[in-house]
């Protein structure tokens, strides 16, 4: 059974710190549920979703971009770019798919090739529903329930007050908003997460707080507070 139009949301992503998403408009739908004479399919455009790499060195700035082709077509398919310098008609490597999950899968594996750290982690970041117009300036927001360990775990080497840093890449007004997930007192197995909204990267003096130490309640904030912004700024 098909979700409806008003029951669907972006799909998560694993996007680590260093990433700009330009555009996001990947829903969390399967096609394969759909017929020709469904409205999904005016969703399904050549700007899907892009992602470029934040850098301020003399570098190729990698790109990532998502497309549904032919355009709005029920028989057409993704197709995934990876670019440089913005260059969307010479990619330097494609992948055609009709299926999302593919494509997801894709994507975090092109980002992980391409991540300016170049780290691997065997655990995975936590997915979140990015809107295009967000800096992910830091990201190390692991899926993981920090009530699952004991107080000798290594795990807690992670909890530190620099886990996520989002921000606005621009703004209507003069403000830049954005938010800082971290985890108070560092390193301390009876800590929280403390996330604040911050303006023009103000740290100090947050216009808003929450506090939790479950992992799925400051996911629903985040992307609570994605939305609010949004509309705020």
């Amino acid at each position: 059974m098909n979700k409806k139009e008003n029951e669907i949301e972006l799909q998560s992503l694993r996007i680590p710190g260093g990433w700009e998403m330009v555009i996001n408009k990947l829903l969390d739908v399967d096609v394969r549920e759909y017929d020709a004479e469904d409205s999904i399919w005016i969703d399904f455009t050549q700007d899907i979703l892009y992602l470029k790499r934040i850098t301020t060195k003399k570098e190729e700035r990698f790109g990532l971009d998502l497309g549904w082709y032919p355009d709005i077509d029920p028989e057409g398919e993704f197709c995934l770019k990876v670019i440089v310098d913005d260059d969307f008609i010479n990619p330097i490597e494609r992948f055609t798919s009709r299926d999302k999950d593919e494509i997801v899968k894709k994507i975090e594996e092109y980002l992980a090739k391409l991540n300016v750290d170049n780290k691997e982690n065997e655990i995975k970041l936590q997915g979140l529903k990015f809107l295009g117009g967000w800096q992910v300036v830091t990201n190390r927001f692991l899926e993981v329930d920090a009530r699952e360990y004991d107080t000798e775990d290594l795990m807690w080497k992670n909890f530190t007050q620099d886990i996520l840093y989002l921000k606005r890449s621009k703004s209507l007004g003069k403000q830049r908003p954005g938010m800082a997930l971290g985890w108070y007192p560092e390193n301390d197995p009876n800590g929280e997460f403390c996330l604040k909204v911050i303006v023009d990267d103000d740290f100090i003096n947050p216009i808003e707080e929450f506090t939790s130490r479950d992992k799925d309640e400051i996911v629903k904030k985040i992307e609570e507070y994605l939305l609010r912004l949004k509309l705020r700024y």
